[in-house]
Protein backbone atom coordinates (compact mmCIF):
# COMPACT_ATOMS: atom_id res chain seq x y z
CA UNK A 1 0.00 0.00 0.00
CA UNK A 2 2.76 2.05 1.04
CA UNK A 3 4.82 1.82 -2.14
CA UNK A 4 1.46 2.59 -4.42
CA UNK A 5 0.87 5.89 -2.71
CA UNK A 6 5.11 6.86 -3.17
CA UNK A 7 4.28 5.68 -6.38
CA UNK A 8 1.16 7.52 -7.04
CA UNK A 9 3.18 10.70 -5.70
CA UNK A 10 6.06 10.51 -7.89
CA UNK A 11 3.56 10.59 -10.76
CA UNK A 12 1.65 13.44 -9.57
CA UNK A 13 5.11 15.31 -9.03
CA UNK A 14 6.73 14.34 -12.99
CA UNK A 15 3.37 15.66 -14.50
CA UNK A 16 3.28 18.82 -12.29
CA UNK A 17 7.03 19.47 -13.17
CA UNK A 18 6.15 18.63 -17.04
CA UNK A 19 3.10 20.63 -16.93
CA UNK A 20 4.92 23.19 -15.01
CA UNK A 21 8.30 22.83 -17.70
CA UNK A 22 6.07 23.39 -20.32
CA UNK A 23 4.67 27.09 -18.74
CA UNK A 24 8.11 28.34 -18.53
CA UNK A 25 9.15 27.19 -22.00
CA UNK A 26 6.06 28.93 -23.58
CA UNK A 27 6.61 31.56 -21.59
CA UNK A 28 10.13 32.08 -22.92
CA UNK A 29 9.10 31.51 -26.44
CA UNK A 30 6.66 34.03 -26.21
CA UNK A 31 8.69 36.64 -24.39
CA UNK A 32 11.70 36.29 -26.76
CA UNK A 33 9.33 36.09 -29.83
CA UNK A 34 7.69 39.60 -28.43
CA UNK A 35 11.17 40.75 -28.19
CA UNK A 36 12.30 39.74 -31.81
CA UNK A 37 8.78 41.01 -32.91
CA UNK A 38 9.47 44.55 -31.41
CA UNK A 39 12.93 45.18 -32.33
CA UNK A 40 11.88 44.02 -35.89
CA UNK A 41 9.00 46.76 -35.93
CA UNK A 42 11.16 49.23 -34.15
CA UNK A 43 14.12 48.47 -36.92
CA UNK A 44 12.41 49.47 -39.84
CA UNK A 45 10.39 52.21 -37.42
CA UNK A 46 6.81 50.41 -38.12
CA UNK A 47 4.17 52.02 -36.10
CA UNK A 48 1.51 49.13 -35.47
CA UNK A 49 -1.41 49.44 -32.77
CA UNK A 50 -0.59 46.93 -29.84
CA UNK A 51 -3.06 44.43 -31.11
CA UNK A 52 -1.11 43.80 -34.54
CA UNK A 53 1.96 43.75 -32.62
CA UNK A 54 0.72 40.77 -30.27
CA UNK A 55 -0.07 39.07 -33.59
CA UNK A 56 2.75 39.30 -34.82
CA UNK A 57 4.73 38.17 -31.77
CA UNK A 58 2.42 35.21 -31.74
CA UNK A 59 3.43 34.47 -35.16
CA UNK A 60 7.01 34.62 -34.64
CA UNK A 61 5.98 32.30 -31.56
CA UNK A 62 4.46 29.52 -33.06
CA UNK A 63 7.27 29.83 -36.00
CA UNK A 64 10.00 29.61 -33.25
CA UNK A 65 8.03 26.76 -31.62
CA UNK A 66 7.82 24.55 -34.86
CA UNK A 67 11.52 25.28 -35.30
CA UNK A 68 12.70 23.91 -32.12
CA UNK A 69 9.93 20.91 -32.38
CA UNK A 70 11.63 20.36 -35.83
CA UNK A 71 14.96 20.12 -34.37
CA UNK A 72 14.07 17.92 -31.48
CA UNK A 73 12.62 15.61 -33.87
CA UNK A 74 15.60 15.80 -35.79
CA UNK A 75 17.98 14.88 -32.72
CA UNK A 76 15.74 12.53 -31.04
CA UNK A 77 15.66 10.28 -34.24
CA UNK A 78 18.69 8.20 -34.30
CA UNK A 79 17.68 7.45 -30.53
CA UNK A 80 13.82 6.76 -31.72
CA UNK A 81 15.33 4.45 -33.99
CA UNK A 82 17.47 2.92 -32.00
CA UNK A 83 14.83 2.18 -29.43
CA UNK A 84 12.31 0.57 -32.55
CA UNK A 85 15.14 -1.61 -33.81
CA UNK A 86 15.38 -3.42 -29.90
CA UNK A 87 12.71 -4.26 -30.41
CA UNK A 88 12.40 -5.18 -34.21
CA UNK A 89 15.34 -7.58 -33.66
CA UNK A 90 13.88 -9.83 -31.05
CA UNK A 91 10.54 -10.11 -33.25
CA UNK A 92 12.62 -11.10 -36.33
CA UNK A 93 13.84 -13.89 -34.01
CA UNK A 94 10.98 -14.61 -32.56
CA UNK A 95 9.48 -15.00 -35.92
CA UNK A 96 12.55 -17.31 -37.04
CA UNK A 97 11.76 -19.57 -33.96
CA UNK A 98 14.52 -18.61 -31.23
CA UNK A 99 12.41 -18.01 -28.24
CA UNK A 100 14.95 -17.33 -25.76
CA UNK A 101 15.57 -13.73 -26.97
CA UNK A 102 14.94 -10.94 -24.36
CA UNK A 103 14.58 -7.16 -24.49
CA UNK A 104 17.14 -6.24 -21.82
CA UNK A 105 16.36 -2.80 -19.81
CA UNK A 106 12.75 -3.42 -19.69
CA UNK A 107 12.48 -0.88 -16.78
CA UNK A 108 13.97 2.08 -19.00
CA UNK A 109 10.40 1.83 -21.34
CA UNK A 110 7.76 3.78 -20.21
CA UNK A 111 4.18 4.42 -21.77
CA UNK A 112 3.27 2.29 -24.47
CA UNK A 113 6.48 1.19 -25.57
CA UNK A 114 6.94 -0.09 -21.79
CA UNK A 115 3.64 -2.20 -21.94
CA UNK A 116 5.27 -3.50 -25.72
CA UNK A 117 8.22 -4.33 -24.54
CA UNK A 118 6.95 -6.46 -21.21
CA UNK A 119 4.42 -7.67 -23.45
CA UNK A 120 7.12 -9.21 -25.55
CA UNK A 121 9.56 -10.55 -22.71
CA UNK A 122 6.49 -11.88 -21.23
CA UNK A 123 5.21 -13.65 -24.67
CA UNK A 124 9.33 -15.00 -25.23
CA UNK A 125 9.00 -16.44 -21.88
CA UNK A 126 5.81 -18.10 -22.70
CA UNK A 127 6.87 -19.74 -25.89
CA UNK A 128 10.31 -20.66 -24.53
CA UNK A 129 8.61 -22.68 -22.20
CA UNK A 130 6.31 -24.59 -24.62
CA UNK A 131 9.53 -24.79 -27.20
CA UNK A 132 11.05 -26.94 -23.84
CA UNK A 133 7.67 -28.96 -22.99
CA UNK A 134 7.84 -30.25 -26.99
CA UNK A 135 11.40 -30.82 -27.33
CA UNK A 136 10.92 -33.07 -23.96
CA UNK A 137 7.64 -34.23 -25.37
CA UNK A 138 9.31 -35.50 -28.63
CA UNK A 139 12.39 -36.83 -26.91
CA UNK A 140 10.11 -39.33 -25.05
CA UNK A 141 7.31 -40.23 -28.08
CA UNK A 142 10.72 -40.77 -29.91
CA UNK A 143 12.16 -43.15 -26.97
CA UNK A 144 8.22 -44.98 -26.65
CA UNK A 145 8.50 -45.91 -30.25
CA UNK A 146 12.14 -46.66 -30.48
CA UNK A 147 11.73 -49.34 -27.71
CA UNK A 148 9.17 -51.15 -29.21
CA UNK A 149 10.80 -51.45 -32.66
CA UNK A 150 13.65 -51.99 -31.17
CA UNK A 151 12.30 -55.16 -29.60
CA UNK A 152 10.55 -55.97 -32.72
CA UNK A 153 13.54 -56.13 -34.82
CA UNK A 154 15.27 -58.23 -32.28
CA UNK A 155 12.90 -60.79 -32.18
CA UNK A 156 12.48 -60.86 -36.14
CA UNK A 157 15.76 -61.19 -36.45
CA UNK A 158 15.96 -64.50 -34.05
CA UNK A 159 12.70 -65.75 -35.75
CA UNK A 160 15.26 -66.46 -38.75
CA UNK A 161 16.71 -69.05 -36.68
CA UNK A 162 15.96 -72.36 -38.85
CA UNK A 163 17.09 -74.20 -35.60
CA UNK A 164 14.29 -72.23 -33.32
CA UNK A 165 12.04 -74.28 -30.81
CA UNK A 166 8.24 -73.69 -31.88
CA UNK A 167 7.27 -72.88 -27.74
CA UNK A 168 10.09 -70.09 -28.92
CA UNK A 169 8.88 -69.36 -32.25
CA UNK A 170 5.38 -69.04 -30.66
CA UNK A 171 6.72 -66.65 -27.71
CA UNK A 172 9.01 -64.04 -29.72
CA UNK A 173 5.94 -63.76 -31.96
CA UNK A 174 3.35 -63.16 -29.26
CA UNK A 175 6.24 -60.55 -28.09
CA UNK A 176 6.27 -58.82 -31.37
CA UNK A 177 2.18 -58.73 -31.03
CA UNK A 178 2.50 -57.19 -28.18
CA UNK A 179 4.57 -54.41 -29.24
CA UNK A 180 2.67 -53.56 -32.31
CA UNK A 181 -0.23 -53.45 -30.16
CA UNK A 182 1.49 -50.52 -27.93
CA UNK A 183 2.63 -49.19 -31.67
CA UNK A 184 -0.56 -48.89 -32.69
CA UNK A 185 -1.78 -47.16 -29.52
CA UNK A 186 1.02 -44.69 -29.00
CA UNK A 187 0.14 -44.08 -32.61
CA UNK A 188 -3.77 -43.45 -32.06
CA UNK A 189 -3.01 -41.18 -28.90
CA UNK A 190 -0.99 -39.24 -31.33
CA UNK A 191 -3.39 -38.70 -33.54
CA UNK A 192 -6.00 -38.18 -30.27
CA UNK A 193 -3.25 -35.22 -29.47
CA UNK A 194 -3.52 -34.06 -33.20
CA UNK A 195 -6.79 -33.63 -33.43
CA UNK A 196 -7.49 -32.13 -29.51
CA UNK A 197 -4.46 -29.80 -30.52
CA UNK A 198 -6.42 -28.48 -33.76
CA UNK A 199 -9.93 -28.11 -32.33
CA UNK A 200 -10.97 -30.60 -34.59
CA UNK A 201 -11.80 -33.74 -32.52
CA UNK A 202 -15.68 -34.62 -31.30
CA UNK A 203 -15.34 -36.93 -28.35
CA UNK A 204 -17.38 -40.42 -28.71
CA UNK A 205 -20.65 -39.58 -26.52
CA UNK A 206 -21.35 -43.16 -24.89
CA UNK A 207 -24.87 -43.53 -22.34
CA UNK A 208 -24.79 -44.98 -19.24
CA UNK A 209 -27.74 -46.35 -16.88
CA UNK A 210 -27.00 -45.27 -13.86
CA UNK A 211 -29.54 -47.59 -11.36
CA UNK A 212 -27.35 -50.28 -12.51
Amino acid sequence: MRKRKRMSKLKMLKVFGAVLALFSFLTIIWSIAFYVATSILNAFDVNVSPFVAFLISDMVGFVFIILIWTLIGILMRPKREAMIWTIIEPIQKIAKGDFSVKIRNEEKYDGEIGVLVKSINDMTDELNTMEKMRQEFVSNVSHEIQSPLTSIKGFARALQDDNLSEEKRKHYLTIIETETTRLSKLSQNLLKLTLLESEEYIPERVSYRLDQ
